[in-house]
């Protein structure tokens, strides 16, 4: 498997999606309340990383595998 880390673009929305809700949902159940786990809907994720990929400012890079964001 050949791995590349690149900035991220907008089109990574749906990878970036992805990769935050499973990484979210799973490392975090335990620590945080389930609450909070819970209130990180798919709708709040997707507006939060729109803006990001979206800011200028800041850059955020992606794990690309296969043509994939992991």
């Amino acid at each position: 498997m050949n791995v590349e880390v690149r900035p991220a673009t907008p089109d990574d929305l749906s990878g970036v999606l992805g990769v935050f809700l499973g990484c979210w949902r799973e490392s975090y159940r335990g620590i945080l309340p389930a609450s909070a786990i819970d209130a990180m809907t798919d709708e709040r994720t997707e507006a939060l990383w729109r803006r990001v990929l979206a800011d200028p400012v800041g850059e955020v890079l992606v794990a690309e595998a296969d043509g994939e964001v992991v």
